[in-house]
């Protein structure tokens, strides 16, 4: 059997009563904390559910759209109608300079931040 040693700490009221109303806060605190984290999952259990109704909602949708398609009858669109997909590459080539543009101007941004860097550093 082991002898306990008890020790004594003489605190004074006003010491008393800050680390009660302390403890108390963070008692306060925790609640709060407890309250929120509650909410979140009831909240986040809600958002799956709408979540799970939307998809729902989606495929009806998506059953319904290929229904009609296969009442409806297809129609012919003649040749000269139909709009055909133009790829212009000087676009493209324009859009690639541009992209290297601003690059090389983001380049000079920062080397221009370092060296003021540099200068305020010593």
């Amino acid at each position: 059997m082991t002898k306990e040693s008890l020790i004594h700490v003489k605190i004074n009221y006003n010491e008393a009563v800050q680390s009660r109303k302390e403890i108390l806060s963070l008692q306060m605190n925790l609640l709060k904390i407890l309250r929120a984290v509650k909410n979140f999952g009831y909240l986040r259990t809600e958002e799956l559910n709408e979540k799970i109704n939307f998809s729902k909602k989606i495929k009806s949708i998506k059953s319904d759209i290929k229904k009609i398609q296969v009442i409806l009858p297809e129609s012919e669109i003649p040749e000269k109608y139909k709009k055909k997909p133009e790829i212009k590459h000087k676009d493209i080539k324009e859009r690639l300079i541009e992209k290297r543009e601003h690059g090389d101007d983001l380049d000079l941004q920062l080397r221009e931040i370092q060296e003021k860097l540099q200068a305020i550093g010593g």
